[in-house]
């Protein structure tokens, strides 16, 4: 998916002329690794499987390196918590550096496009943004049907912008923003939140 440009920038970083593919059984390539063998480290600098079964390839790989070095160095490659379920006595020292932020720059479209994993469930969200005017109000959600309104008689979840950002990406859970003061609502309302925010973690490993 990625074009011709993204693969030339990619190249003229120079870290590392090894690429790992690992392909399923009908010789389609459904993992892959970037890394490089310094003297006695083996340095991983991604690492993408879109299925277990290729992701125990890409560490089997690695493996069959054991003899050639002491010592493996990872970044890019997911969660640590799911990379040990890979290992039957995961022994890793980790280092985890929270150096990107996102944000969402234009909430209705993007509330209009965002996948809620109940389509049936009405929502109220009250959005504050000092940056950008545009996005604060108060917006009715029922899947993709997305509007604004002037009122409610339902359960609001009121939030800023960063908090919004952070919740829809994955990165922090409804009931975590209320818990620690950077969204507002009730139990009852916290609790729909929880059932519709899908339960999935965004990894952004390229650096720009």
């Amino acid at each position: 998916m990625r074009d011709d440009a993204w693969w030339l920038r990619l190249a003229r970083r120079g870290y590392t002329k090894e690429i790992a593919v690992y392909c399923d059984m009908n010789g389609i390539a459904t993992g892959y690794m970037l890394y490089g063998l310094d003297h006695e480290v083996l340095k991983i600098h991604e690492m993408i499987a879109l299925d277990y079964e290729a992701e125990k390839g890409l560490w089997r790989f690695v493996g069959t390196h054991g003899m050639m070095v002491d010592r493996v160095v990872a970044k890019n490659v997911g969660s640590l918590r799911d990379v040990a379920l890979a290992f039957p006595s995961p022994d890793f020292e980790k280092r985890e550096i929270l150096d990107f932020m996102v944000r969402i720059v234009d909430v209705e479209p993007f509330l209009e496009k965002y996948r809620f994993d109940r389509s049936d469930t009405t929502l109220y969200l009250q959005v504050e943004d000092e940056t950008a005017p545009w996005n604060e109000g108060l917006f009715e959600i029922r899947g993709s049907f997305v509007k604004r309104v002037e009122k409610t008689e339902g359960g609001i979840l009121t939030i800023s912008i960063q908090g919004l950002s952070q919740m829809l990406m994955g990165f922090v859970r409804p009931y975590d923003l209320v818990y620690y003061g950077k969204a507002t609502a009730s139990d009852i309302t916290i609790a729909a939140w929880e059932k519709v925010i899908p339960h999935v973690r965004s990894d952004f490993y390229d650096g720009f």
